[in-house]
Order: C-alpha cells, then sequence, then structure tokens
C-alpha cells in the first residue's frame, strides 16, 4: 500500500494537490495527531501496522479530550483516524481469534473472539469486493474514452 505522507512526483502544497490529494493529506495530519497523543496504541503507525484496539478505547480518546483539550486534535479528527484505521485491510488483517486488543497505552487488555475475526473476515472481503467493482468501472470507462476518443 502506497503511503499518502509524503508520495513522490506530487504536489506538497495544499494548494496545489487535487481535493484527493488534499484529504489524504489531512487524514494523514490527524493519524499523526492521534498517534502523538498516544504512542502506545500503534507504535508502528508510519508503517501502516495498525493492532486490534481494545473496545470502548474511541470513547476513551474522546473523554480523555474533553478532560484535557488540545487546541490541534478536535473529537472529529478522532472520529475520521477511528474510522480509517479500523476499516483498513492492514487493521482487519489483524483481527484473528486469540490474539489481543490493546488500550491507550499500548497494553494488551481483551483477546480477540471468534466472532470478531467472523465478522473481520467479512469486511475484508466486502473491501476487496469494492476494491475490484471500483477497477471494473474504471476500466469501463477507459474502454468508453477510448473509443469515443474522449479524455
Amino acid at each position: 500500500m502506497r503511503s499518502f505522507m509524503s508520495i513522490p512526483g506530487q504536489p506538497s502544497s495544499p494548494e496545489k494537490m487535487t481535493k484527493k490529494e488534499r484529504k489524504k493529506h489531512e487524514l494523514s495530519q490527524m493519524l499523526k495527531k492521534v498517534c502523538s497523543r498516544w504512542p502506545g496504541l500503534w507504535p508502528e503507525w508510519k508503517k501502516r501496522k495498525f493492532r486490534p484496539v481494545a473496545l470502548g478505547v474511541g470513547q476513551e480518546m474522546h473523554d480523555q479530550l474533553k478532560a484535557n483539550p488540545d487546541p490541534d486534535l478536535t473529537h472529529q479528527d478522532i472520529a475520521r483516524v477511528m474510522f480509517y484505521v479500523t476499516g483498513s485491510l492492514s487493521y482487519l488483517e489483524q483481527v484473528k481469534a486469540g490474539s489481543y486488543r490493546y488500550n491507550l497505552d499500548g497494553h494488551p487488555v481483551q483477546q480477540v473472539t471468534a466472532e470478531d475475526e467472523k465478522y473481520s473476515l467479512l469486511r475484508i472481503k466486502e473491501t476487496h469486493q469494492r476494491i475490484k467493482a471500483r477497477a471494473a468501472r474504471k476500466a469501463a470507462d477507459q474502454r468508453i474514452s477510448e473509443r469515443t476518443g474522449s479524455p
């Protein structure tokens, strides 16, 4: 998977980025803020390796931010990062029965259940189906544009 932290050959200043590139850059910055605040949670986040989080970790993040506000980190940032991470293939592939879920300090606190793994496998399958469908649409659009001569 290509990192969106610094993509070679792409513009680095936000005003020169496409909307998609800008969103990736913003998400990358949010992820950096979250991982700086809770460094034990995903110590290998720069490699996009995310281990399973304990149930309730997202709420704990919100509670801690509410108790100790950070002008550079918002509740929306936390929500977007959690949505991104827990939906990523890298994360879902780590959710295996018997492995551990980690708290904000990076300590293993819960075991992943067989039901958790089953749900994760379903999400992986759905993600692969979406990727395949997107590739098929893109290929079909490409064939149409080649036939019509339009870009």
